[in-house]
C-alpha cells in the first residue's frame, strides 16, 4: 500500500506558482550570453524618443547596462538587476517596471576578464585607453562586444543628464545643448561601460560609452569626464547581439542609412 504524501509536500506544490510569479527563477546556465538592445543609436540621434519596450521586459534579458527612457527622460544605469534613472535635478531614482525605453543595451554580467586595478586615470580618454589595454593584453579582439564595471572612489565624476522632451522631438545634438552637468569629487561608485566595435556604427555608440551611479544611489549620469587614482575593473566578453527594433510609424519613417 502506497504511503500518503505529507501535507507539507502538497502545501509546497501549491505555493510554487505563487512564488514563481513573485520572482522569476532563472538557471544561470540557461541565461543568454548576448547583448539585448532596444532600437539603434542612429534612431535616437534623430530624435526617436518614444519608448517601445518596458523596463520589466528589458530586465528579462540582462542585469547590467545603460540607455535612456521614454521622451528621453534621464540617463539609465542598470546594475545588479536594478534600473536607475539619473535626473536633471541631480537625483537618482529606481524606475518602475511599466516605464518604457526607446534605447538601451543590457546583458547578464559574467566576469570573463578580471582586469584588476586601475591607477592614474587622468581623464575619460585615459579611462578608455586603459580599458582597451586590458583587451589588448587578452589577445586584442576588438571586433567583439565588451561590458565593464569599474568600481572605486572617483576623484572626479563629471556627468550629465538631459531634460525630458516633448513632440515634435529635436535631434539629440540639439537636446544636449541644454544638458545639465554635475561634477562630483571623491565619490564612491561604479561606472558601467559598454564597448561596441567599429563595424556596429549606426547600431550603437562605437568605442566605449560610460554611465555612472554612486554607491549610495543618489547621484549619476552619462560620463563626460573622469579621474580615478585607484580602482578596480572587471570585463565581460560578449559575442552576440539580439536587436529589437520598434514597430512604429515614426521608426519606419526614419532614414537610418547615414552616419
Amino acid at each position: 500500500m502506497r504511503k500518503a504524501a505529507p501535507v507539507a509536500y502538497f502545501f509546497c506544490i501549491l505555493l510554487l506558482p505563487v512564488l514563481a510569479g513573485c520572482r522569476p527563477i532563472q538557471d544561470p546556465a540557461a541565461r543568454s550570453d548576448a547583448f539585448y538592445q532596444v532600437s539603434v543609436i542612429n534612431a535616437l540621434l534623430q530624435g526617436n524618443y518614444d519608448g517601445s519596450v518596458t523596463v520589466g521586459e528589458l530586465l528579462q534579458h540582462g542585469d547590467t547596462g545603460l540607455g535612456t527612457f521614454d521622451h528621453l527622460n534621464g540617463e539609465m544605469i542598470v546594475q545588479d538587476g536594478v534600473v536607475y534613472r539619473a535626473k536633471t535635478d541631480g537625483t537618482v531614482e529606481v524606475v518602475e517596471p511599466s516605464e518604457t525605453v526607446p534605447f538601451a543595451a543590457v546583458a547578464y554580467f559574467d566576469e570573463d576578464i578580471a582586469g584588476g586595478e586601475l591607477t592614474g586615470i587622468a581623464d575619460l580618454d585615459g579611462m578608455k585607453a586603459a580599458l582597451d589595454n586590458i583587451i589588448a593584453a587578452q589577445g586584442g579582439d576588438f571586433n567583439q562586444f565588451y561590458l565593464a564595471q569599474i568600481h572605486g572612489t572617483f576623484d572626479l565624476a563629471h556627468v550629465r543628464s538631459v531634460p525630458v522632451q516633448s513632440k515634435p522631438y529635436q535631434p539629440l545634438a540639439e537636446v544636449t545643448k541644454n544638458q545639465v552637468e554635475f561634477n562630483y569629487e571623491n565619490i564612491p561608485g561604479v561606472m558601467i561601460a559598454l564597448r561596441f566595435p567599429d563595424h556596429m556604427q549606426g547600431i550603437n555608440v562605437t568605442g566605449w560609452h560610460l554611465h555612472f551611479v554612486s554607491d549610495d544611489k543618489s547621484k549619476g549620469g552619462h560620463v563626460l569626464d573622469v579621474r580615478l587614482s585607484q580602482g578596480s575593473v572587471s570585463l565581460d566578453v560578449i559575442h552576440e547581439l539580439a536587436l529589437e527594433q520598434p514597430v512604429t510609424a515614426d521608426f519606419a519613417s526614419l532614414d537610418l542609412s547615414g552616419d
